[in-house]
């Protein structure tokens, strides 16, 4: 059986996709969103730890501006409301997380 027969045009949808775009829903350096949160390759509680783990890196602990401090909060506040086990998020996380979560 001779191989099916290639296409001389690459698929145009794959190939000229446009960039991601930050938008209202993605705020702060690290740029989660509440899509993001949900959509992470893994499933369940440890995708929620990990997408903290991700929003508290990406927050500055020393910034003054409050923007900043605003968009951070609403992306770590997303990250926490997606864990429907919050006691053990907070045991299952180092305690560098903790602390700096707790500040």
């Amino acid at each position: 059986m001779p191989p099916p027969p290639i296409d001389s045009k690459p698929n145009q949808s794959i190939h000229q996709a446009k960039p991601e775009t930050p938008s209202a829903n993605s705020l702060g350096k690290s740029g989660l969103s509440a899509t993001t949160i949900r959509a992470r390759g893994k499933s369940g509680f440890s995708a929620g730890v990990e997408a903290l783990k991700t929003a508290l890196e990406g927050s500055p602990p020393n910034t003054r501006d409050e923007r900043c401090k605003s968009a951070n909060w609403i992306i770590v506040h997303r990250a926490i409301m997606a864990i429907k086990d919050v006691d053990g998020m907070f045991s299952s996380l180092d305690p560098e997380y903790y602390d700096f979560l707790m500040r």
